[in-house]
């Protein structure tokens, strides 16, 4: 689904300590194709992960980047071109110029805020402490609880050659939401649309 756009919202999930962002992480990497969890990641290994072209990015802890100093300016470098198609990085290595693409779907985890370039790349889910008190069921990575999201892939699954016709069909159609423009567009068009097309 993401490569029928030519941009995409990564989506971030912010939160205080103990909001259960990681455990939002837990769940949505039962559920989207391809994850890669991490935290903690390094700039390498952040190129090799985005320039495989069909996992989901899904990063936990990522305050942890802002205190790591001018190191990180690559990983932001990953983040803020990797939202669009042809988004790439360049590095010479042993005299040769080496493109590397850095497009994918990405899931960003953290406390605090992000560079306002990253950011304006981001739709937000907000954790809400004030939860916890609620008759919430707690998400304990049990077998039943994986065989439940495993459903709701495959079901997923079944569902994206149509899903991604629909999307291309769509997409022909400059009528589409002409109020939304310039970043917000890019930002909110691909779930706009996909909305418009399971709800009809």
């Amino acid at each position: 689904v993401p490569d029928s756009f030519q941009a995409i919202p990564y989506l971030r999930i912010k939160g205080n300590k103990g909001t259960g962002k990681s455990t939002i992480l837990s769940i949505l990497k039962n559920i989207v194709k391809s994850p890669y969890l991490v935290s903690n990641v390094s700039t390498a290994a952040l190129i090799r992960i985005t320039n495989a072209g069909s996992q989901t990015l899904m990063l936990d802890e990522a305050e942890n980047l802002s205190t790591r100093g001018s190191s990180n300016d690559m990983i932001f470098e990953i983040l803020n071109s990797g939202y669009k198609k042809d988004g790439m990085v360049s590095r010479v290595y042993g005299g040769k110029l080496i493109e590397y693409s850095t497009f994918g779907p990405k899931i960003i985890a953290c406390i605090n805020e992000l560079s306002a370039t990253t950011e304006d790349r981001t739709i937000i889910i907000e954790t809400n402490p004030d939860s916890t008190g609620k008759d919430i069921v707690p998400f304990q990575d049990t077998l039943e609880q994986r065989k439940e999201l495993e459903s709701l892939r495959y079901n997923l699954l079944c569902h994206t050659p149509s899903l991604i016709e629909d999307i291309r069909a769509e997409l022909g159609n400059n009528k589409n939401f002409p109020d939304i423009k310039n970043r917000n567009r890019e930002r909110w068009l691909p779930l706009l649309l996909i909305v418009k097309i399971l709800c009809g």
